[in-house]
């Protein structure tokens, strides 16, 4: 029976999550904060998981139903939880020579053959914009390279 009393926290944040923060969900048509945190939260996460569609097409519906099916609060954190859903970062292109350390890579940087110098979402230390620039001496990588604006 303890391990039961135990799961009585667990069952409410399951039975919030079908509530709707406008109160027009069930069973107890909660709105707003008197749905727990956690059901909110929990509602988001399902709808997107329940989306048979691509990510960013599940990313808008769960946007548009913020406010009035959930708590735009909780669709703001299922969203910087999503590594692919962060939001889209301005990019640059720079020649070789215009590396700096602190950088971070839009795309990958590779060799004229294919090889894999940095991988993209690479934040570049010192050490690897001054190996980069010495292969492009060596040999001659694209003429510009991408980076995202910080």
């Amino acid at each position: 029976m303890d391990f039961v009393v135990h799961l009585q926290p667990v069952g409410r944040v399951i039975r919030g999550h079908h509530e709707q923060f406008d109160g027009r969900g069930y069973p107890d048509r909660l709105a707003g904060k008197e749905i727990p945190w956690l059901s909110r939260i929990l509602a988001v996460a399902v709808a997107y998981a329940e989306l048979p569609r691509p990510h960013a097409e599940a990313v808008e519906a769960v946007t548009l139903g913020s406010g009035w099916r959930f708590d735009p609060e909780a669709v703001r954190t299922l969203l910087r939880a999503l590594p692919q859903a962060s939001l889209p970062r301005q990019e640059r292109e720079i020649p070789p020579g215009e590396l700096e350390a602190g950088m971070t890579l839009a795309a990958g940087v590779k060799t004229t053959g294919g090889m894999l110098l940095a991988p993209a979402g690479q934040i570049l230390t010192a050490a690897q914009v001054e190996a980069i620039r010495n292969h492009h001496q060596l040999e001659t990588l694209a003429p510009v390279l991408l980076v995202y604006v910080n």
